[in-house]
């Protein structure tokens, strides 16, 4: 009794750790690089698609549009109003076809129902040109009378019901045209989504991703380890054969080199001129890196171990593996990675 006590204890113990301890049921710690698989517990969340360093992601707010055709290919550098993409705000087929019925059976009776009335306005007029007595005259020239005030109060409703349906046919024919998207701003276009005509598109998806090419991601070397945010550089491209050199202000979210950190990577747009700054110019080195292959993913995802970085990830299947990654610099609660993650990865927080 005592022993069944006991058990019962440490059994609800076990149950109260893995139910309020996420380390608990985390995944197990791998010390190879090569991914290898785990399971997904049901206290593990997301972070969700891993995204591109971009400047603007170019999106569609309409409901419902039906996409035909890219006009852009990635690489391709966009002027302020290029086109990326053409679409459609195609309705049922169905229903614009109603519609032009409805139309031309509204035209249809108009103008049957105007012959039918000034039929009945000549007859009166000729039976009262034709009348043998004055009182027979004047009873058809009354009738006439009426009939063409009847005439003259049913045309401007007809013809505004006819407008009323001209214009929604229009409106629904013009929604059925091709259109333009295109960009507001300038760029390199980065990447398009995975879309086949005549998928639909919704409101407020992002289409396609710009990046300025006129910001780099160098790799530094700087010996004071003092390079850090709102400072100018002196660039030296190593990878130059005359050493070129190139001035450029440090923009990234954090510190770039913390103290005593020698080397790492700084985000950096380049400047004609910086004398007007005010900020003291430090020199460095510069790699530069292609800034479409730079990734933001979120620093929860990151994990330190063996002196590397790893994520863990989602198949498609559900199943958890592990990924090395190379890291670039910090981005407020984000981390640009350099390698190792790819667009749509289903990373998985600490």
């Amino acid at each position: 009794m005592w022993a069944n006590k006991h058990l019962r204890r440490g059994l609800a113990l076990i149950c109260a750790l893995t139910l309020f301890c996420p380390a608990a049921l985390a995944a197990p710690q791998f010390a190879t690089k090569e991914a290898a698989p785990g399971t997904l517990s049901r206290q593990t969340t997301f972070e969700g698609d891993v995204q591109y360093l971009t400047t603007e992601n170019v999106t569609l707010n309409l409901e419902g549009a039906i996409f035909v055709e890219f006009l852009a290919e990635p690489g391709q550098t966009l002027q302020p109003g290029d086109p990326i993409l053409t679409y459609t705000l195609a309705m049922d087929e169905n229903q614009l076809l109603r519609r032009k019925i409805a139309l031309e059976d509204a035209q249809d009776d108009h103008a049957y129902e105007l012959s039918q009335r000034q039929k009945r306005i000549d007859e009166y007029r000729a039976a009262a040109h034709s009348a043998p007595t004055q009182a027979q005259r004047r009873q058809n020239e009354l009738l006439a009378e009426k009939e063409e005030l009847l005439l003259s109060r049913y045309i401007p409703g007809a013809e505004a019901e006819i407008a009323r349906l001209q214009a929604e046919y229009d409106q629904a024919a013009q929604a059925n045209e091709t259109k333009q998207l295109c960009c507001a701003a300038g760029g390199v276009l980065h990447s398009l989504i995975q879309i086949s005509p005549g998928d639909a598109i919704p409101a407020g998806k992002a289409l396609a991703h710009l990046y300025d090419p006129a910001t780099l991601l160098v790799r530094v070397a700087n010996p004071n380890g003092e390079l850090k945010y709102g400072m100018t550089v002196n660039l030296l491209f190593s990878d130059r054969s005359a050493k070129a050199t190139s001035a450029g202000l440090v923009v990234s979210a954090a510190n770039v080199l913390p103290a005593a950190q020698q080397s790492g990577y700084a985000y950096i747009r380049p400047t004609e001129d910086l004398s007007a700054l005010g900020y003291p110019s430090v020199s460095a080195t510069a790699e530069t890196l292609r800034l479409e292959n730079v990734l933001l993913v979120s620093d929860q995802c990151l994990e330190f171990v063996n002196g590397g970085y790893r994520v863990r990830f989602l198949d498609a299947e559900g199943g958890v593996h592990m990924r090395y990654v190379n890291r670039a610099l910090a981005a407020g609660q984000n981390v640009w990675v350099i390698q190792g993650v790819e667009p749509g990865d289903k990373l998985i927080t600490k």
